[in-house]
């Protein structure tokens, strides 16, 4: 696994005229590195993202629209356990498989089941089992006809709770991924959907991982043909249609560093697996992991109006900040601390104040919150006085308040 190196004790700043901001040294300090892509992926979309710095590492059409098959069955699942987090579904409710369910999900449609017997009730927590780890069209109608009567219904909370999640460009009109024209997805929704579904709630995602089921005295194994293939891969799904090919959506954890990866276009379903080897290796051995600042280690300072103080420091929302930049390339990363400023006071210890961006070649590819780092209460008469005749005197700040070279 790459090293993280700490750079935190260089000793050099970046300053705006009256105090707006003062950047760390690490982030001033890391000039002209070399990010080309020297990898480029053989799927038609691809889409890879660092769970642990945020980073979006590779992106390949990745906000093009395809239909999604059975990848569709990641937001059916995750839909019904965010009810049953919420309280609105117990996992030991039962939900009746219905002769729709069983005809064209059960043992006669001759896809993805779990053989539950036709008008059998079924609990939640095994519905959603049998969904998760055998990709099981029964299970998927079953639930959506459960929760809200009707699969159509059901379909447009899916698209709901993905859109709540960051995957705004993607419609659902089934549970299952059944063909039709109206429902699609795109490699980015997929990848985002997926790092948001494993950082809210990783016990529900571990369902991912289970390695077989049995339901009726029928023994299967699970059905992601990645679990067995690629080391450290303890999820999704993968999926197939005449029209977008073969597809898959991964996630990796090695040595405690975990990566998702989506693909979507690949002609046969070895080449699938090829691919999403080259993707996971990519990840994992082309970059190296920079430690911008420790926990609680000011990142910059942001500019206050009217406070006690001129400027807060900001650290990074969640501990430690690291970035990951690739090994070889020519192109360079730029990163840029934003927010509306100078932002008024008082503040709050962990309040959000601002973002670091983290930018190659035009395009963002990280972002991680920065908040404030101690209380700064509000200024006195004369202080709010200063603030307001430098205001005036200086106009408003552009909201950029740093862009520099990593």
């Amino acid at each position: 696994m790459p090293q993280a190196g700490t750079l935190g004790a260089r000793a050099f700043h970046a300053t705006w005229r009256y105090g707006a901001l003062v950047v760390s040294a690490a982030l001033c300090c890391l000039l002209a590195v070399s990010t080309a892509f020297a990898f480029d992926s053989r799927a038609p979309r691809a889409y890879l993202y660092d769970v642990n710095t945020r980073t979006v590492l590779y992106a390949r059409n990745e906000t093009e629209p395809f239909a999604p098959a059975s990848l569709t069955k990641i937001i059916t699942a995750n839909t019904v356990q965010n009810l049953v987090a919420e309280g609105a579904v117990s996992p030991d409710e039962t939900f009746l498989v219905s002769e729709d369910a069983w005809r064209r999900g059960g043992a006669p449609s001759g896809r993805a089941t779990m053989f539950a017997e036709i008008n059998s009730m079924v609990r939640v927590e095994d519905l959603l089992t049998g969904l998760v780890v055998m990709a099981a069209n029964d299970a998927a109608i079953a639930l959506a006809q459960g929760v809200d009567g009707t699969e159509e219904a059901f379909a447009r909370r899916m698209t709901a709770r993905a859109a709540a999640l960051g995957a705004t460009d993607s419609t659902f009109t089934n549970a299952t991924g059944a063909d039709d024209p109206a429902m699609r997805t795109t490699a980015r929704d997929l990848g985002v959907f997926a790092a948001a579904m494993i950082a809210e709630d990783p016990e529900a995602y571990a369902l991912f991982g289970q390695a077989d089921f049995t339901w009726n005295d029928i023994f299967q194994r699970n059905r992601n043909p990645l679990y067995r293939e690629i080391s450290g891969t303890d999820g999704l799904m993968a999926g197939f249609t005449e029209e977008a090919g073969y597809g898959a959506v991964g996630s990796v954890e090695r040595d405690g560093r975990r990566i998702v990866f989506v693909l979507s276009g690949m002609d046969t379903a070895e080449g699938r697996v090829s691919e999403a080897e080259r993707l996971v290796d990519y990840a994992f051995e082309d970059f190296r992991t920079v430690r911008v600042a420790e926990p609680g280690e000011a990142v910059a300072r942001a500019r206050l109006y009217g406070g006690a103080a001129s400027t807060v420091p900001l650290t990074a929302d969640g501990g430690a900040l690291d970035i990951l930049l690739p090994r070889e390339g020519e192109d360079r990363v730029r990163a840029r601390v934003v927010y509306n400023h100078p932002f008024p006071a008082p503040v709050s210890a962990g309040q959000p104040i601002a973002r670091l961006l983290v930018e190659r070649d035009g395009t963002i590819i990280q972002d991680t919150p920065l908040v404030a780092a101690a209380d700064i209460g509000e200024g006195n008469m004369a202080q709010r006085a200063r603030d307001g005749l430098v205001e005036l005197l200086t106009g408003w700040i552009p909201p950029i308040s740093f862009a520099g070279n990593l």
